[in-house]
């Protein structure tokens, strides 16, 4: 009986799984017009971390002169747009951030921040999938949130402005993002009842045999 009690006990115990942890932070995320450490760059500098959706072509920080004088002032970011001028103007364009949920469960995932944009941001896609959020102008930030449509692996961020007349630019800041790592799990209900009578069994035994010494 106490071999088994014990037996019972060591297998609840081996698939149990460990509580869920807090979440990871998710690498790649990164405001507008920053280098690798999230400082701002100077005024027609490359942007590396966007590009232009369907073209290789990267996105370029809006020179001081270029910027139109309502636009909102950056906090730790930078206006971006095809070109330092923030030509072309009268278009639409999907302005990219591409980054990895590698090691990431990415049903857990979830992104926030906040973005303003010249003259307006029509959504925000994931995956090319749409998030519903949309961008008025350019004299205020809008706050967004993503909790859904994220995939394993690599994942796009669109963000899509649409212009009436140049110059044109988007701004994104306080980006921030958070996942589970992808082999943490929480135990099931039946696995804590499972160790709960292995463990009351055992504590039985132990009971019995204390009185049987005794008597």
């Amino acid at each position: 009986m106490r071999r088994a009690l014990v037996a019972l006990t060591m297998l609840a115990l081996s698939t149990a799984a460990p509580a869920a942890a807090q979440p990871a932070v998710i690498p790649g995320l990164f405001n507008t017009g920053v280098d690798g450490a999230g400082n701002p760059m100077a005024n027609g500098s490359t942007d590396t971390h966007y590009t232009i959706a369907g073209s290789p072509t990267q996105v370029i920080n809006i020179s001081a002169g270029c910027k139109h004088p309502a636009w909102v002032t950056p906090t730790a970011a930078c206006w971006i747009w095809q070109n330092a001028d923030g030509s072309p103007g009268g278009v639409t364009r999907d302005l990219r951030l591409t980054f990895d949920l590698t090691g990431l469960n990415a049903s857990t995932a979830q992104i926030s921040g906040f973005w303003s944009t010249d003259n307006q941001g029509n959504d925000i896609l994931i995956n090319g999938t749409s998030t519903g959020n949309f961008s008025p102008s350019f004299t205020a930030l809008t706050p967004f949130s993503i909790s859904g449509g994220f995939v394993a692996g690599i994942n796009t961020l669109d963000f899509r402005v649409q212009d009436f007349g140049a110059p044109s630019g988007l701004l994104v800041q306080g980006l921030r993002g958070t996942a589970e790592l992808a082999n943490t799990t929480v135990p099931e209900p039946g696995t804590y009842a499972l160790m709960a009578a292995g463990l009351f069994g055992l504590g039985v035994v132990r009971v019995r045999r204390r009185k049987n010494i005794v008597a």
